[in-house]
C-alpha cells in the first residue's frame, strides 16, 4: 500500500523534468540556422541534445526503479 501511493506521484513527474526546459529551445534552433541547417552543426547539436535527453530519461529511470527497491519512507 505504502510503496504504492509512493510510487505514484513519482511517475508523472520524472520524464516531465529532462523534457520541460528542451521544449522552448528546440523551436528557436530550428528556426534560426535556415541555411546551416543541412551543415553537420546543426545535426550536431541536435545529436547532443538527443544524446543529453537520453541521458536524462535513463537517469529518471534508475532514480524512479532504485526509489521502488528503497522505499523513501523507510
Amino acid at each position: 500500500m505504502g510503496i504504492r501511493a509512493d510510487r505514484a506521484p513519482a511517475t508523472p513527474r520524472t520524464p516531465a523534468t529532462p523534457r520541460a526546459p528542451a521544449t522552448p529551445r528546440t523551436p528557436a534552433t530550428l528556426r534560426t540556422p535556415a541555411s546551416t541547417a543541412t551543415r553537420a552543426p546543426a545535426s550536431r547539436t541536435r545529436w547532443t541534445r538527443a544524446r543529453i535527453r537520453a541521458r536524462a530519461a535513463r537517469a529518471a529511470t534508475a532514480a524512479r526503479i532504485s526509489s521502488c527497491r528503497r522505499p523513501r519512507w523507510r
